[in-house]
């Protein structure tokens, strides 16, 4: 399992979450000013596919606003929208990933 960070940023606060080390925290991190796409764009989703080399349908989305969350789940990936600790481990519960 990878753990991926998909996240709109802008480069003030990517240099403050660098600085942090919370990207630390993840295998990968597709990060919307260093490839020039935005969620809910389909194309940072496909580009994130790309770059695991995985399926949509082999991927969990979990993102805290639903329009993002759609257009995961449009792409054919399984989609979390977050609202809480609590709902997000059920969620994951269900899905037999933890």
């Amino acid at each position: 399992m990878k753990l991926v960070a998909l996240s709109n940023v802008i480069k003030a606060h990517l240099q403050v979450n660098d600085k942090k080390g919370i990207y630390r925290l993840f295998d990968i991190r597709i990060l919307s000013c260093e490839v020039g796409l935005r969620k809910p764009d389909a194309k940072i989703y496909k580009y994130a596919f790309r770059k695991l080399s995985m399926k949509p349908q082999e991927t969990v989305f979990i993102d805290n606003k639903l329009t993002n969350v759609e257009t995961a789940r449009k792409l054919g990936a399984k989609g979390i929208f977050y609202k809480s600790p609590s709902q997000l481990r059920k969620s994951l519960e269900k899905l037999k990933l933890i």
